[in-house]
Parts: structure tokens; sequence; C-alpha cells
């Protein structure tokens, strides 16, 4: 086997893996765990997660987009800021899936401009989320510089080290280095 055929089959598997990353790793990281709901407008908000998942997943993304609105609106009529950024990181999802990357981009840019309300695990989903959207618009030194951000906030074990990885690795290939691109996609294999 030829290095470029190799280096086709490994952007293959890296596409593959880190599109599976991009729709259900950081979504089910982000609808992580929560304590159980203490009010009428958690519990309407963590339903209407469930609800919106679903419709996301068989692909109705205008339904999605209606429910995870309105979790975000119950989540922040109580100011649980956990189930808001959920929410807001769900919506960065459907409006990527939905060929919107600036209304993408601006739901993980309210999260990352509010450091405090959002805390720092947080943070680290919405960096890199925001690493996965600049890769996706072609900006490679942007995404590098959103996944540092996601690996410096994600605390020790990291549940996003593979999501990075993954981020890195297809970096590499973006700049024809398939050597540190399957070194990267090894690494987040092994996480």
């Amino acid at each position: 086997m030829t290095r470029r055929a190799r280096g086709r089959g490994c952007l293959s598997f890296l596409l593959r893996r880190c599109g599976w990353i991009a729709a259900i790793g950081l979504a089910g990281c982000a609808a992580g765990s929560h304590a159980p709901p203490a009010n009428p407008a958690q519990q309407d908000a963590l339903a209407s997660n469930q609800i919106a998942a679903r419709d996301f997943a068989r692909g109705d993304l205008n339904a999605a987009r209606r429910r995870y609105e309105h979790a975000l609106a119950a989540a922040q009529s109580v100011e649980d800021f956990e189930l808001a950024a959920t929410a807001l990181l769900n919506l960065a999802q459907v409006e990527s899936a939905a060929g919107r990357p600036a209304a993408a981009m601006a739901r993980v840019d309210t999260i990352l401009a509010s450091p405090t309300r959002y805390g720092a695990a947080m943070q680290a989903r919405a960096a890199a989320r925001k690493a996965l959207l600049e890769l996706d618009r072609g900006d490679s030194p942007a995404a590098l510089h959103w996944s540092d951000e996601a690996e410096r906030a994600c605390a020790a074990p990291c549940e996003l080290d593979a999501v990075v990885a993954d981020l890195r690795a297809a970096l590499a290939l973006r700049r024809g280095d398939a050597a540190a691109a399957i070194v990267q996609a090894g690494r987040g294999a092994e996480r």
C-alpha cells in the first residue's frame, strides 16, 4: 500500500471518528450527569432536551431547535447554568447541522464569554465545540487554538481527551502530516 493510500485510509477513518465525536461525543458530554431536578422548570428543561435529542436523531432540525430553545429558556428562568449551557451546546450542534455556522458559533460564544457563570467543564466543552466549528470552516490555526483551550479548561482526567486528540489528528492531516495524524488518532483511541 502506498503512503498516499494509507493517508487516504487514515483520513477516512478520522473523518468518520471526528464526525461521530462531533455529533455524539460532545452532545453526550454536554448532557452529562445532572442532579435530579428540584423544580418544574428544571424538569421541563431536562424533558425538552431529551425530546429535542430524539428530534435531532430523526433529522427534524426545526423541532430540535424549538425544543432546545424551550429547554434553554426553562433553564435560564431558574438560573440553572449547567442546563442552560447544555441547551446552548445542543443548539450549536443543531445550527451546525442546519448549515448555519455563524449561529452555531454564537451559541458557543455565549458560554465562552461567561466563564464564571458556566464553569470550567462547560468552558472546556464549548471550546471543543468551537474547535470543531473552526475545523469545519477550514481555519486550522483557530481550531488548534480552541482545542488547546479545551484541554486547558478540562480537569484531569479530562473526558474530552479523545475529542482533542482527534481534532489534532484531523489538523495534522490538513497540513499533510500523516505520521502525526496517526499518532494523534492513536492517542484518541487510547482514551
